[in-house]
This record gives structure tokens, C-alpha cells and sequence, in this order.
């Protein structure tokens, strides 16, 4: 059960951050298409690398508290980039580009500044999980289909409660991006003690 919490939850952070981003680069950039693919395809490129590297991680340290740690660095940089993105964001919109790609170039640039390392980490959540839950491997295929719908879903639930009531209803941007990413380490703390817990009690 707290497997599929923890991929529900960052399968919603992960939809909700791209939506959020969205609103970040358009402060700069603008609402168009070269920021939107620029957008996406940072997400899809640092989810791709946080499955390889999820994979890694998890086959050498098959372990919750590993699993914490990813989640808790992913946690603190996402609320610390709250701080440095409208700087960022500014100084690379003042940079020298040549030629029509700086339509392109700086909103990637940007977005994979702001968000690649904690959407490449919230990326390596996935296999960590599947790895921690793969415990007879008769049954590996429904166990690893039911985990991804589950992400799926979080994703769908991060989306709707994003768009439809986060950014403009309760939060906003910054602040909603703030507390996603203590949500994140709320969570890795949650794990953490979850794991260490039953030791304690042993002992």
C-alpha cells in the first residue's frame, strides 16, 4: 500500500510540476509552441533518464530508505528552485542567441535548469518501487502493470487538481511548486520512518 501511495503521489507532483512550469517559463517566454515543446520534452527526457537511472539505483541499494533519499532530494530542490527561477529564467532570456532557434533554445535551456534533476529523480521512483515490490516473479507482469496504473493515475489526479483548482483558485504558482516539494519530503520522511521503525522495535 505505501508503495502505491508514494507512486501515486509522485505521478501527481510530476503532472502538476509540468503544468507549473508552463506558468514559470511564460512569464518570459511566452505561451506558444517552441515553450511548450521545449516543456515536454525536457519532462519526457529527465523521466528517461530517471528510469535508467532508477533501475541502477535500485539494483544496488534495493532499499526504502534509498527509495527516501530520492524522493527527499527531488523534495528540496524542487521548493529551493522557487527562489532562483525568476533570475534564471531572466538572464537566460537576456542571453545572446543567435538565429530563429533562440525561440526554442532559451525556453529548453531554462526548463532544464529549473526542473530536470527533481523530474529525473521523481522518474527513478518507478523502478525503485517496482524493484521493492517484484517478490515472486510468477506474477511480475500484473504486479508491475498494477504499480503503473497507479502512477498513471496520480498523474491524472495531479493534472485535473492542478489546472482546475491549484494555480487558480488556492495557491498560485510559486507557492503551490513550495509545498509540492515539502509534500515530496513529507513523504520521504514518512518511508523513512516507516523502514526504521520495526527495527527499533526488534532491537
Amino acid at each position: 500500500m505505501l508503495l502505491r501511495t508514494t507512486l501515486f503521489v509522485t505521478g501527481a507532483v510530476v503532472m502538476s510540476l509540468e503544468f507549473l512550469a508552463s506558468r514559470t517559463l511564460a512569464t518570459e517566454f511566452g505561451d506558444n509552441l517552441p515553450v511548450w515543446g521545449a516543456l515536454i520534452g525536457t519532462f519526457i527526457g529527465a523521466l528517461s533518464l530517471g528510469y535508467w537511472l532508477g533501475g541502477v539505483l535500485a539494483d544496488r541499494y534495493p532499499s526504502r530508505v534509498s527509495l527516501a533519499a530520492v524522493i527527499a532530494v527531488s523534495g528540496l530542490f524542487t521548493s529551493a528552485m522557487v527562489w532562483p527561477t525568476r533570475a534564471i529564467t531572466g538572464a537566460i532570456y537576456e542571453m545572446q542567441i543567435a538565429g530563429a532557434s533562440s525561440a526554442w533554445a532559451k525556453p529548453l535551456l531554462a526548463c532544464s535548469v529549473i526542473y530536470l534533476v527533481p523530474v529525473a529523480l521523481l522518474g527513478a521512483v518507478s523502478p525503485y518501487c517496482v524493484k521493492l515490490a517484484a517478490h515472486d516473479l510468477s506474477k511480475i507482469g500484473k504486479k508491475v502493470g498494477g504499480l503503473y496504473a497507479v502512477s498513471s493515475l496520480g498523474s491524472i489526479f495531479g493534472t485535473f487538481f492542478t489546472a482546475f483548482y491549484l494555480i487558480e483558485v488556492r495557491w498560485g504558482v510559486r507557492a503551490t511548486i513550495r509545498y509540492e516539494g515539502i509534500l515530496l519530503i513529507v513523504l520521504a520522511a514518512l518511508l523513512l520512518a516507516i523502514q526504521l521503525l520495526p527495527r527499533r522495535a526488534a532491537a
